[in-house]
């Protein structure tokens, strides 16, 4: 996670492209192709595509958040 959010913050100097426009393209592929995807991609699929999750990787305080929902997930395990 914080390769990515190095990444999503350094994204356009490195690749000289707009992360919120290759995200979409990507998810848009993944949508196509969901059927290959494990039935427990699905809560993750949504959540990265609904909050937009790489390039809100940039936002520390996305960061923490999803650090935070990790610590939880792992705790009910």
């Amino acid at each position: 996670m914080f390769i990515d959010h190095f990444l999503s913050k350094n994204f356009n100097k490195l690749f000289n492209k707009d992360i919120e426009i290759i995200e979409k393209r990507i998810l848009d592929e993944v949508e196509k192709n969901r059927n290959i995807f494990p039935k427990g991609f699905d809560s993750i699929f949504k959540w990265l595509n609904n909050k937009n999750v790489m390039s809100n990787y940039k936002d520390i305080e996305f960061l923490e958040r999803a650090f935070q929902g990790l610590a939880r997930n792992y705790k009910k395990r």
